[in-house]
C-alpha cells in the first residue's frame, strides 16, 4: 500500500493495560504500522476524525478495544466506527463475561475475534496477524473485482463501437458515431476526430465534433483544417505516435 500511513487502533481505559498491549503489539507487528491508542471510546472516535481531517488516505486496518469503558463501551463504539469503516477489522477485549455485549458487536460489525482478559501473548500475536492478514486479503479481492469489472465495462464499450462501425455507412458516420459515444460511453467532455482531407492530403480536417465547444448533433461549428505537423493533433498524425496530453492549454503546440 505504498507510502499510505497504516493505523492500528488501541483502546483501552486502564493506562497499564494500554501501555502493555502497545508494548506486546510494537514488538510483533511490522514497522510500517503507527500505534494509536486512546484512554476512552469518545477519545479514540475523536482522535480517528483527527487522523482521517489530517490524512485523507490513512487506513485503518485493525481495531483493539476493551470492552467495559465510561459512557461508550468498547461494542458500542465499533458499531459506530463500522459506519466508516467496516473494513477495518475489529478486536474486543473483554475482563467480563458480558455475553449480550459480545453479541451486539458480533451481529453488527462481522468482530473478527473477542478475547479474554488477560490474554496470552501469543494468542494475541496470532490473532493480531490473522486480523491483518485478512484485511489485505479483502483489499486485494475488491482490487482485483474492481479491475475486472473495468475490464469487463471495457470490453462491452468496445463491442459496442465495434457493432456501431459495422452499421455505418460512410467514413463520415464512422466518425460521427464514434464521437457521440465517446460522449456517452466514455464519459467525454468533448470529441473531436481528424481525416486526411483527400483532395489535400498534406491537411487533416474535422469530420466529427461533439461537447461544450460543439454542442450541436452532427453540425461542426467553424470547422478546422491542420497542416500535417501543426500542433498537437497534426504532430501526432505526422509522428504516428499516440501522446496523452494532461493539459493541452499549457502546452505551446496548442491550436
Amino acid at each position: 500500500m505504498g507510502n499510505i500511513n497504516k493505523h492500528i487502533v488501541i483502546v483501552d481505559d486502564d493506562k497499564l493495560v494500554l501501555s502493555s498491549l502497545t508494548m506486546q503489539i510494537n514488538s510483533f507487528v511490522k514497522s510500517n504500522y503507527l500505534i494509536t491508542t486512546a484512554e476512552s471510546a469518545e477519545e479514540a472516535i475523536e482522535v480517528i476524525k483527527e487522523i482521517r481531517n489530517s490524512d485523507p488516505n490513512s487506513v485503518f486496518p485493525l481495531i483493539i478495544t476493551d470492552y467495559q469503558m465510561g459512557e461508550m463501551n468498547g461494542s458500542e463504539m465499533l458499531i459506530y466506527l463500522n459506519k466508516d469503516y467496516p473494513e477495518t477489522k475489529k478486536i474486543l477485549l473483554t475482563g467480563q463475561a458480558d455475553l449480550e455485549g459480545i453479541k451486539m458487536a458480533i451481529e453488527n460489525v462481522e468482530l473478527f475475534r473477542y478475547m479474554q482478559k488477560p490474554w496470552e501473548k501469543n494468542d494475541l500475536q496470532i490473532t493480531i496477524n490473522e486480523a491483518l492478514g485478512l484485511y489485505y486479503k479483502e483489499k486485494q479481492l475488491e482490487e482485483e473485482a474492481k479491475a475486472n469489472f473495468k475490464l469487463i465495462k471495457n470490453l462491452e464499450i468496445v463491442n459496442h463501437f465495434s457493432i456501431l462501425i459495422q452499421e455505418s455507412n460512410t467514413i463520415e458516420d464512422v466518425a460521427w458515431s464514434v464521437c457521440e459515444n465517446a460522449i456517452v460511453h466514455l464519459e467525454y467532455e468533448d470529441c473531436i476526430i481528424y481525416l486526411i482531407d483527400k483532395d489535400n492530403p498534406n491537411y487533416l480536417y474535422q469530420a466529427a465534433a461533439l461537447g461544450n465547444k460543439n454542442p450541436k448533433k452532427r453540425l461542426i461549428l467553424g470547422p478546422l483544417k491542420i497542416k500535417i505537423g501543426d500542433g498537437i493533433v497534426g504532430g501526432v498524425a505526422k509522428s504516428g505516435v499516440a501522446e496523452l496530453i494532461p493539459d493541452t492549454s499549457k502546452d505551446k503546440r496548442y491550436i
